[in-house]
């Protein structure tokens, strides 16, 4: 499956969905630690994890439609 990757810049299904979740999610906890009070954690988590969601289930589906998926 690392060959497909590689050489004909293939993805699997989910993606970039998983990578900008999670970087949503970091982003919004070292955001929320840094910049608001720790009772408001929950609030820049939550946002960063949708914006996230948002960007990675958008350029799954543009793969997708492109047919670069798995």
């Amino acid at each position: 499956m690392s060959n497909l990757q590689k050489k004909h810049k293939l993805v699997e299904e989910g993606y970039y969905l998983g990578i900008f979740m999670s970087l949503g999610l970091s982003l919004g906890v070292v955001f929320g630690l840094t910049v608001l009070d720790i009772g408001l954690l929950g609030l820049p988590i939550g946002v960063g994890m949708c914006i996230g969601l948002a960007i990675g289930s958008g350029m799954d589906a543009d793969a997708k439609k492109r047919g670069k998926t798995i």
